[in-house]
């Protein structure tokens, strides 16, 4: 189930420079809906087991390169069961020198706050992987709603966040899109008020190196206020690029990888593991 897939990397132009040193090294999953009961499926695939074929795979990664931060962008749990928390906890507590956590439109809070503890970090929060870097985390999920919205209070915590750190790169990660990535029925669930969040990332350009979200259960590059914006692939199913309506992609669970660069560069690619070949691609929705 390692079998891995890696695609093509992307670096922001404007901090294109292979001089910069590396200081530090993000992983990002998305998307696990994990059950209270682990052999529990979605549409024919056992999330448990999907996301410990990712989760192996990312052990190796580390083994050999190392990880400063680990990231978890939303809907980590399917039902909002405390034992989804648990056992995602117990699955990646071990990964990484911080750990950051942000609500999905599956989850709920109350339970996933009793289990993180304090450790992860969760929404609104800050992770600072390597001196001159902040990844900032939002909540762009409305309990029982499928659709994004950012309150008030946390683009007042984004606005504090960039405005007391003049001299930071920053990462800004929610888990819905901000903005369309080209696949209709998905469009249709982005935030509902991207507006005041445009306004504060031009306001900070400077400063917002890329926006990370989750939510599209595929890779994708956009631009919104300028500002790259990049989505992770599921840790279980996929769903397919550019598609009018709900339709599933038989290609395998994966993980974003990020290399911060000193002077604010960004180098970052999807891998990939083997799907384990039960899905149900005929499903017309979840």
């Amino acid at each position: 189930m390692l079998e891995c897939s890696t695609t093509a990397a992307w670096t922001q132009q404007q901090y294109q420079n292979s001089a910069a040193p590396v200081v530090a090294r993000l992983v990002q999953i998305s998307d696990c809906h994990l059950f209270a009961d682990p052999h529990a499926a979605l549409l024919g695939l056992k999330t448990d087991d999907s996301l410990d074929d990712v989760l192996n795979h990312i052990d190796h990664f580390e083994k050999h390169k190392g990880i400063d931060a680990f990231l978890v962008t939303g809907d980590l749990s399917q039902d909002g069961s405390a034992q989804s928390y648990q056992r995602l906890l117990r699955k990646t507590q071990h990964l990484g020198h911080s750990q950051g956590w942000i609500q999905g439109n599956h989850d709920l809070d109350l339970p996933m706050q009793a289990c993180s503890g304090l450790r992860p970090i969760l929404s609104p929060g800050i992770l600072k992987p390597a001196p001159g870097w902040q990844v900032i985390l939002l909540n762009s999920s409305v309990e029982h709603q499928i659709h994004g919205h950012i309150s008030d209070e946390h683009l007042r915590f984004l606005e504090e966040a960039l405005a007391k750190a003049a001299s930071m790169h920053s990462l800004v990660v929610t888990h819905h899109p901000p903005c369309a990535i080209g696949c209709a029925w998905l469009d249709r669930q982005c935030i509902d008020n991207p507006d005041p969040f445009e306004h504060i990332i031009k306001r900070y350009q400077d400063r917002v190196r890329a926006i990370l979200c989750g939510h599209v259960h595929q890779q994708a590059e956009v631009r919104f206020a300028s500002t790259r914006v990049w989505s992770t692939p599921s840790t279980c199913i996929q769903f397919k690029p550019a598609s009018d309506g709900f339709a599933l992609d038989p290609v395998g669970p994966g993980y974003r990888v990020l290399e911060l660069h000193q002077n604010g560069g960004i180098h970052t690619y999807v891998s990939r593991v083997q799907s384990r070949g039960d899905l149900d691609t005929h499903a017309a929705g979840y």
